[in-house]
């Protein structure tokens, strides 16, 4: 989680810490936590990662248009993963301040029944994670880092579309 949260934050990434702040009883703040950030991934190859994870047309083929990975109020980047024989299951995705992890399996290291999915076993616990967490906060939108440019590209030839009709679906370029 904490990697997929540098994604987020366009390459930089934060030490993770479990303690932002400690208060005595008497409301004598002890401990501050001011996390070191640092620039660790090229903003721009990011924000092309950022474009891939969030795009739901792309992922809708497998998963269908409404699925788990999406909010309807906002924007977010989500990724889910199943390994050999339904073991684990896990999504993880982010918006620009909040990333999230879940993981699904048994703790004993028994398989899952087959077909336990990321998407079905982890995805719906991270969706309604994220809603409540996110409930009454504003939605947000990716800052795109200078340098990023759109071309439209054909879908059945992969190509850039030339000339003046700028048919196909717009991607995301690093310079």
């Amino acid at each position: 989680t904490s990697g997929f949260a540098t994604f987020a934050n366009l390459g930089k990434r934060n030490n993770a810490s479990g303690i932002g702040e400690i208060i005595d009883g008497s409301g004598k703040l002890v401990l501050q936590n001011s996390p070191e950030q640092r620039q660790v991934i090229n903003p721009q190859a990011t924000y092309e990662l950022i474009d891939i994870m969030t795009d739901n047309d792309a992922r809708s083929y497998i998963f269908g248009k409404n699925n788990p990975l999406t909010l309807p109020d906002r924007k977010v980047a989500a990724k889910t993963g199943t390994t050999q024989n339904w073991r684990d299951g896990f999504t993880v995705g982010y918006t620009p301040s909040l990333a999230v992890g879940v993981w699904t399996g048994n703790n004993d290291g028994t398989l899952m029944h087959a077909g336990a999915d990321g998407v079905i076993t982890a995805a719906p616990l991270w969706h309604a994670f994220m809603e409540a967490a996110l409930q009454g906060t504003p939605a947000e939108d990716f800052p795109e880092p200078d340098g990023i440019t759109r071309l439209a590209i054909n879908p059945s030839t992969g190509k850039v579309v030339k000339g003046k009709a700028k048919s196909g679906k717009l991607e995301v370029f690093a310079s």
